[in-house]
Parts: structure tokens; sequence; C-alpha cells
């Protein structure tokens, strides 16, 4: 193309536009106080603006690289799993874990076995919690818990975020039943009587184990926490089930010191032990009314999920990162031990029940109890969104 002078005259042809380099030295300040200095920046003419085009550049990890220093939360490569560094951690965890259920899974069979248990009286037990219809081989908070044991195993080698609150949930469960029994061995005559059984010593390096892969899991959890990502949002749902679950262990633990000191008074003289002693005796394997066996017993188990009730609905209160996982264990565990009691009850006799005020509050309270539980669940089921850190602002420079 030409260009025609002022005085008519026919005008050379302008050069293309060329690329250079700017001499100058150009200093910048970005948001985060950080100064960046180019000398002898290569230039060339911008290329027009497409239309609807943002003037922003797109941060580390999202596109093409931007301007500006890296983004230290950038999310990671796959949602709902820990990152590839704390793999170590989580399949020894898992492992532990499995191993253990499978020793507790060996010791209902074998117990079952020696009992000639009939499966379905047995299947009846775990499904319905029917007054004097105890069952036999062992608890249903340690068929739960196993059954528990198997699942954030498999979760925790799979890498899952969640498996990470539920394995330090049920690794303190499990070193409180180990401390149990060690605490037991301390007195002469309940060691005299184990090693006296046919599968005492069994039983007694069964729970050494119990206690050693527990404080192992806890320590490789612990460890694994994620310092560089932010902690999870305490939204809304999070802070209404903590709510819950307080609301559930206190009223559960009324309930539960209500009955120990009615069943002690009638049990006692005078109320024996006195209903805190009696506890305490029990929880703890000290003195205990109870016989010796491989099963840590209604008293421990129990107490222990009302205890995490309280910690772990502070913990969502809070925000902590392993409060999900650690809290959808417990009300896994605990809906079930709640719904079976339910089924247990004779409906065709509830007008009878509701006569005792006592009796009618207690059942209220376990219709409520069931409720605040799958509410609770319901609320937390999803993960919190990944966060997603803000693009960058538009740079000054042309």
């Amino acid at each position: 193309m030409v260009q025609q002078s002022p005085r008519g005259a026919v005008a050379p042809p302008l050069p293309p536009p060329t690329i250079g380099v700017d001499r100058r030295v150009l200093t910048r300040t970005d948001h985060g106080g950080q100064r960046w200095t180019t000398a002898g920046a290569v230039w060339a003419p911008r290329a027009p603006r497409q239309a609807g085009a943002p003037g922003q550049a797109p941060g580390p990890g999202f596109g093409t690289p931007g301007f500006g220093p890296p983004h230290p939360f950038a999310p990671p490569e796959t949602t709902g799993r820990a990152p590839r560094r704390h793999l170590g951690a989580y399949v020894t965890s898992g492992i532990l874990l499995l191993v253990f259920a499978c020793v507790l899974a060996a010791w209902i069979g074998d117990t079952a076995g020696n009992m000639r248990a009939d499966v379905d009286l047995l299947l009846d037990g775990l499904v319905k919690n029917e007054a004097g219809r105890p069952l036999l081989v062992f608890t249903a908070h340690e068929w739960a818990f196993t059954v528990a044991l198997f699942v954030v195993g498999i979760a925790a080698l799979a890498r899952r975020r969640t498996a990470r609150g539920a394995a330090l949930l049920l690794a303190f469960l499990l070193l409180g039943v180990g401390a149990r029994q060690l605490n037991g061995l301390t007195r002469s005559d309940y060691r005299d009587v184990m090693f006296a059984t046919e599968h005492g010593t069994l039983i007694v390096l069964t729970y050494v184990f119990a206690f050693l892969a527990a404080a192992t899991v806890i320590i490789l959890m612990l460890v694994a926490r994620e310092r560089d990502l932010p902690p999870d949002p305490a939204t809304g749902a999070r802070r209404a089930a903590g709510v819950l679950l307080i609301l559930t262990g206190a009223l559960q633990g009324f309930w539960y010191a209500r009955g120990l000191r009615q069943f002690n008074e009638a049990v006692g003289p005078g109320g024996g032990r006195g209903a805190f002693s009696e506890w305490w005796h029990e929880a703890l394997n000290i003195n205990a009314r109870g016989g010796y066996g491989t099963s840590a017993g209604f008293t421990y188990y129990h107490s222990a999920l009302v205890a995490a009730f309280l910690v772990v609905g502070v913990l969502l209160l809070l925000g902590a990162p392993a409060a999900r996982g650690a809290a959808l264990a417990l009300l896994g565990i605990a809906a079930y031990l709640q719904l079976r009691d339910l089924a247990g009850i004779r409906y065709d006799r509830l007008a009878d029940y509701y006569r005792d005020t006592g009796t009618g509050w207690n059942l209220t309270s376990s219709f409520a109890a069931a409720a605040a539980m799958l509410v609770a669940i319901a609320l937390i089921r999803h993960a919190p969104r990944p966060y997603v850190p803000p693009r960058y602002p538009p740079s000054p420079l042309p």
C-alpha cells in the first residue's frame, strides 16, 4: 500500500513493524509486595484484544502460566484424594486397620463356633435388640467396629481424604481397648486367670498389637495433615451437624448415667461402690464384676462413643480438617446401634411404655437421637468444594 504525500508525490511504502529490544529497566510491585525487574525486555506490537476476552492472565495450574509468583494454594490433581507424598502414611494405616479387623473377625468367628451359636438367632440379634435376648457373641458395638475397620482400611488404601479423620477416630477407640486390656494385666489375679485359659496368651497378644497398631495409625495420620491447603470452610451445614452431635452425646450420656445408677442400686446393697465408681472400674478393667475374655464389653464402647460425640461435635464447629471423616465413621456406628435398639421395641405395647414417665421419655429420646444422627449424616455427606485461588489482577505493563 502506498501513501500520498501532502504535495501529491508518491511516498515509499512504510517498513513492516519490527521486533526490537527495549533497553529500559522496568520495575513494578504486585499486590503481594513482590518486586519484579526486567532489563532488555523484548517487545513487539501488541495484538488487538479480542472482544469479550478478559484482561487477566490465568493463574498457575489453570492453563497457560500467567504473570506472577506460583500460587501456594493450587488445588490438588484429584479431588477427594490425599497428595502422593502421604501415600506411605495412608497405606500403612490402612493395612494396620485391615489386619486388626481380620483378627477381630477371627475372634468373633472362633467364639461363635465354640458356642455353636445358631445363625438365624445370631442374625436376628444383630438386627434387633430385644429385651431378654442378648447378643451372645461379643457385643453389637464390636460387630459394628469390625465393619468400620474394614471400610476405613479400604478407604485409606485408596488414599481418600475422608479416611484420615475416620482412621483417627477408630485408632483412638482401639487405643483405649488395648490400654484397658493392658491395665488389667497389672493385677496378679487378672494375669493368673488370663494365662490359665485356653487362649489367654493369644488374647493378650491381640490387644498388645491393638495398642501398638493404634498408636502407629495416630502418629501417621497426624503427620499426614495437609498444611499447605487452607482449612475446610465451616459451613452452616457443618455447624448444624456439630450441634446435633453434641446434643446427641449429652442426651445419651444422661440416660446412660441414669441407667447405670439404677443398675448399681439393684445389684449392690446400698448402691455398692457407687454409680461412678462402678463405671470407672468397668471401663478401665479394674476389679470389674464381669468375666475375662476377648470382648471389651458394653461399658467401654458405649462410654467411648458418648465421649466421641462430644469431641467430634466440637471439632466440627471449629472446622478441623479431620472432623468430617471422624463424624461419618462415628455416625455410621452409632446409627446402626440406635436403629437396632428401635427395631427391638414391641410397638404393639407402645402405650404401655409411655405409662411409665421415665420409660416414655427414654423412648422419645431414642427416636430423637436416631433422627438427629440421620440428619447429621445428610448434612455432611458431601465434601466441601475445593479451594479455587482468586485470579490475578491485570498487568499494568503494556
